[in-house]
């Protein structure tokens, strides 16, 4: 039975809720006529967004435990560790939460969350798209995030962005790992498909690929270190480079 002392109930980040919330009591909201209330509200403070609704009813808004909201900077986590930095709202409920999660948030962070909808292979996205799949949308779905049946389209271009962004740039790596293993990914890959096209594909495959970027680089490094005109006029004396 819900407290109807707080009847609305959102996701919170230690003592702030997020944008929006969600309303549990529905007998108690058609007791005291909440939506009529609401956009009363809405008219007399001149509310245009959800935030500012949020925060005008930031007093009755009860915290959900974390099992309802995926924070996925917790399951990247040790249990040791989690007992140092827990959230003292979550505390008591964290370790069942990361092993019986009740999703009805996903935490959007640019750093260790995207929304699975908009990418489907992160942190727990299975429960999204297990729940998704027993809907008639599964099939719209699969169908926009593959290219809307358009190889090379924009919305393939969207979703293939997304995915080469998190494998190349895993948000889970330190800097250091990431400039390593972005490299050696990207070349591993050029080397293994090499030796299955033909050799004019291959020529060009090189020149877009490695030569074209690779002299590009060093041109802007050598104009950022002001050494481009002399090492120019150097390589034309010693004809490796054409005036034009």
């Amino acid at each position: 039975k819900e407290n109807d002392e707080n009847y609305f109930y959102g996701v919170y980040d230690k003592i702030y809720p997020y944008e929006g919330f969600f309303y549990c009591n529905l007998t108690y909201q058609r007791k005291n006529q909440f939506c009529k209330k609401i956009l009363e509200i809405i008219r007399t403070q001149k509310i245009d967004k959800e935030p500012q609704l949020t925060e005008f009813c930031r007093s009755k808004i009860a915290p959900l435990k974390i099992e309802y909201c995926i924070f996925p900077h917790y399951y990247s986590l040790s249990e040791e560790h989690l007992k140092g930095v827990a959230n003292a709202i979550y505390h008591d409920t964290i370790k069942q939460a990361l092993r019986e999660p009740i999703v009805i948030q996903y935490d959007s962070h640019p750093y260790f969350q995207i929304k699975p909808w908009t990418y489907p292979f992160g942190l727990k996205a299975d429960l999204w798209l297990n729940a998704l799949a027993k809907t008639p949308f599964m099939s719209d779905w699969s169908y926009l995030i593959t290219g809307g049946g358009e190889i090379g389209g924009e919305k393939w271009h969207y979703y293939h962005g997304i995915a080469a962004y998190h494998y190349y740039f895993p948000l889970w790596k330190a800097e250091e790992q990431i400039a390593h293993d972005a490299l050696k990914t990207f070349l591993k890959h050029y080397f293994l498909h090499i030796h299955e096209i033909p050799q004019n594909a291959r020529r060009r495959l090189f020149k877009y690929c490695i030569s074209i970027p690779l002299k590009s680089f060093i041109s802007k490094t050598l104009k950022i270190l002001k050494l481009h005109a002399l090492v120019k006029k150097i390589l034309i004396q010693l004809k490796l480079l054409k005036k034009s």
